[in-house]
């Protein structure tokens, strides 16, 4: 990197990106801020010398940044990079639609969590509908593709619903994201850990009487899909104050988060 700094600032910025992951996955929030602030530093640099060639990395770098100032609180500061990550991949995706549709539907999520952060209701609803439907059409089209993040779009959609106090609205995103996302779960748990566990801990909170007789327990097909994430070995293995710890220190990542770049 010292000796050819032109040849290797890509991978370097590449690395750093992926460092700032990890960091952020052992809750070391501000540590990671740096890498993905560095990490964009060099990526915008390259987009300006090379549009066509690094735009689609550079779009990345900003989402990174714009999540890892959500995840240390930093909300306020995250609505321009998220933004302008947003825009570069509504011109990407209208070039390459199936090629950009993920990271598009995540740049929406992170702007959801953000909006919904700094109290703007509609706005944040707006963008968490539009991260369902990418993530959505892409997980019926290639079923099992991406379910991590089609699930924390869905857990984002319901958390908006829920401050709008559409608490019906909100139980049926849950119960959707259970409904399609149970079986998924079942064969890979360690990749949907993090997300499965929100989304069952925000039913448990809308609906007391959860996993007993009545209420929305007894719509069709609900409960075999919700026994299917709390019936798994993993899952029952771990107690509730183990997984609200792991909520906490996983920083909500997964291994199929599309902004990393190994």
């Amino acid at each position: 990197m010292q000796t050819q700094p032109e040849i290797y600032r890509p991978a370097w910025a590449r690395s750093l990106s992926n460092l700032g992951y990890f960091l952020n996955a052992l809750g070391r929030y501000a540590e990671a801020l740096e890498c993905a602030q560095q990490a964009e530093h060099i990526e915008c640099e390259l987009a300006q010398a090379q549009p066509e060639v690094y735009h689609p990395t550079w779009a990345i770098s900003l989402g990174n940044v714009a999540e890892a100032l959500l995840l240390a609180g930093e909300a306020c500061h995250a609505l321009p990079p998220a933004e302008q990550a947003a825009a570069l991949y509504t011109a990407l995706t209208a070039r390459y639609p199936k090629t950009y549709q993920e990271h598009h539907g995540w740049c929406y999520r992170i702007l959801a969590e953000i909006l919904l952060e700094s109290g703007n209701l509609e706005q944040a609803l707006e963008k968490a509908h539009a991260a369902v439907t990418l993530l959505g059409e892409m997980f019926s089209e290639r079923p099992g593709h991406a379910p991590a993040q089609y699930g924390k779009a869905l857990e984002v959609l319901a958390r908006c619903q829920c401050a709008r106090e559409d608490m019906t609205g909100s139980l049926q995103t849950l119960r959707r994201a259970i409904r399609e996302l149970g079986p998924h779960y079942e064969r890979h748990p360690a990749a949907l850990q993090t997300v499965m566990t929100k989304i069952v801990a925000s039913l448990r909170s809308l609906t007391p009487g959860i996993g007993g007789s009545g209420g929305f327990t007894n719509h069709p097909g609900f409960v075999g899909s919700l026994s299917c994430v709390l019936c798994t070995p993993t899952y029952r293995s771990m107690s509730l104050d183990s997984r609200e710890t792991e909520d906490t220190h996983a920083s909500d990542q997964d291994s199929t988060r599309p902004c990393a770049l190994w």
